[in-house]
């Protein structure tokens, strides 16, 4: 099948690896997919996340040895219109390329039917995190990030796609490159439309 469970031929930093074994901190049960390969080339190495749609898991291409980032769908979720929402972000977000918009590398569907995206893997936070933090930005750091993510929003459309999901939560600043014109990224574009 699709699945196989394997000894991770690359190294792990630490902390992926305390991720990869055993429980969770609080008594959490480990991840079952954590250590399986998806279509015979994306190990999943650790989770980064879960929402009301999937599970995102930090991944490696084997290949490759390129860092992805995996959204696989929840299992459980069998609803035609849930299932055309999910193929429709692979559509948009893969049609749009823009240094400010979250690259998508694959997506494909298990021999269970259970979807999955590969998009770039991002390091750093999002801005909810940073805002939880920082509760007032200075004007200049907010005036950086507003006009990076307005040219990925024009980027999207251009292409004639509203993002309507736009949220803290869904711009993601990216460590080590707050001097470049590519450090914000939006992401999820699940619920947008076709204008």
């Amino acid at each position: 099948g699709d699945l196989q469970p394997v000894d991770a031929p690359f190294e792990l930093e630490m902390a992926e690896i305390g991720a990869i074994t055993g429980a969770a901190a609080d008594g959490t049960p480990p991840d079952p997919w954590i250590g399986y390969v998806i279509d015979a080339k994306y190990h999943l190495d650790r989770r980064l996340g879960q929402g009301g749609m999937g599970v995102v898991y930090a991944g490696t291409h084997l290949e490759l040895g390129r860092r992805v980032a995996i959204k696989l769908l929840h299992s459980r979720i069998d609803d035609a219109q849930v299932l055309a929402r999910f193929r429709k972000e692979e559509q948009m977000t893969g049609g749009l390329d823009h240094p400010n918009i979250v690259k998508l590398h694959d997506f494909g569907r298990l021999a269970d039917g259970q979807m999955y995206i590969v998009l770039e893997y991002l390091e750093g936070e999002d801005l909810a995190d940073m805002l939880t933090r920082e509760v007032q930005l200075p004007l200049a750091l907010a005036v950086k990030i507003i006009l990076q993510v307005c040219g990925a929003v024009q980027e999207a459309h251009d292409h004639q796609i509203i993002h309507r999901d736009l949220k803290p939560e869904n711009i993601f600043l990216r460590r080590g490159r707050e001097c470049r014109s590519d450090w914000v990224t939006v992401l999820d574009f699940g619920i947008a439309r076709v204008m």
